[in-house]
């Protein structure tokens, strides 16, 4: 099965993210979780980095984190999102991933593959986005949350592909990431 990925060279005219075919760089299955990560990721067409990269934003991989707002575990799940992908319990790490990693490709497929918009549907809710006219929500939280999560994306890719073939593969266009305020408000 395919893993889809953003690179750099997947950005289209209108400036934004798009999915394309995973160009081989190898997930590390050995870290915490990274069975889980890869296995439910492959289920979903997802590339593990992008899930790897959520996970690492969203809990800093605590299955046992809480937000303020009641959203749990490893992906952040919020109890009615965890029930509408039967996840009964939230706190177990595989599950937690495996309803997170459901819930990001259905974003996906909503947006059209637009990475930007589903991960700011993920943090922000995918009614904020589309009541905002398909544009990452002006939530300051969700505006610092979505470069966050590509920040940590492509340094994990570029961190993989180092210790894979001994090169540092450069980082996506930081000033393409600073202009999603622009593009997005």
């Amino acid at each position: 099965q395919d893993l889809y990925v953003f690179t750099g060279s997947a950005i289209k005219a209108d400036g934004r993210y798009r999915l394309r075919p995973n160009d081989g760089v190898a997930f590390d299955v050995q870290q915490p979780y990274g069975e889980a990560i890869q296995r439910e990721a492959r289920s979903n067409s997802l590339d593990p980095f992008l899930v790897d990269a959520l996970i690492a934003v969203e809990s800093n991989h605590n299955p046992g984190a809480r937000s303020a707002k009641g959203a749990i575990g490893l992906m952040q799940l919020m109890p009615d999102t965890a029930k509408r992908y039967g996840i009964a319990d939230p706190y177990h790490a595989e599950s937690n991933i495996r309803g997170g990693t459901r819930y990001l490709r259905d974003l996906l497929a909503m947006f059209d593959g637009d990475v930007e918009l589903a991960l700011a549907a993920y943090n922000a809710g995918e009614n904020a986005v589309i009541r905002h006219g398909k544009h990452v929500p002006p939530y300051p939280e969700t505006q610092d949350y979505v470069p966050r999560v590509l920040k940590k994306y492509d340094a994990l890719r570029a961190g993989s592909a180092e210790k894979a073939k001994g090169v540092q593969l450069p980082l996506a266009n930081a000033n393409e990431r600073n202009s999603l305020k622009s593009r997005r408000s």
